[in-house]
């Protein structure tokens, strides 16, 4: 954790993902709220809507429910433009 906050490294999140397929156990902690903890950056994404049956909205609205922090969903979009391969285009 405290290597991928040196080295200012972003992890995609997805939440409904990760608990559908099983990589988080229902009885888990999310690992973003270690992410949170150490500062570890990371961005919201959404995995395979139409298998899911749910779209971003509702990955955000799950990140919320595990942690109840909506200052990092009001600063989701920049974090999305800072870590996006097209960083460059948005910044002119």
């Amino acid at each position: 954790m405290e290597l991928m906050n040196k080295l200012d490294i972003c992890v995609e999140v997805c939440p409904i993902s990760n608990r559908l397929t099983g990589a988080v156990k229902p009885s888990e902690s999310h690992p973003v709220c270690e992410f949170i903890k150490f500062g570890v950056p990371f961005v919201i994404c959404s995995d395979n809507p139409a298998i899911h049956g749910a779209g971003i909205s509702d990955d955000y609205n799950e990140f919320y429910k595990e942690t109840n922090d909506n200052i990092i969903l009001e600063n989701m979009f920049y974090l999305q433009k800072k870590y996006s391969f097209m960083e460059d285009f948005y910044e002119n």
